[in-house]
């Protein structure tokens, strides 16, 4: 089966994904910097932090679980 669209169908479905793709690539920078912000804060990396997350290390701040969320 081939889908055939005109040039208009074309532009406007290349639009939609340009959009998309703009916003998940702000949504992913959004990301980036809440880890960053919790790296700076609790100096140490996300890694480090899930490491620890999982072997029960961390305290029970409610903070570890917005990190973990954000990750």
């Amino acid at each position: 089966m081939t889908l055939t669209l005109s040039d208009q169908a074309t532009d406007l479905v290349k639009a939609g994904v340009g959009l998309q793709r703009r916003l998940l690539d702000t949504n992913l920078q959004e990301y980036r910097r809440r880890l960053e912000a919790f790296e700076h804060r609790y100096r140490m990396t996300t890694k480090r932090f899930l490491q620890r997350f999982n072997a029960g290390t961390l305290s029970d701040n409610p903070a570890w679980f917005d990190w973990l969320f954000a990750h």
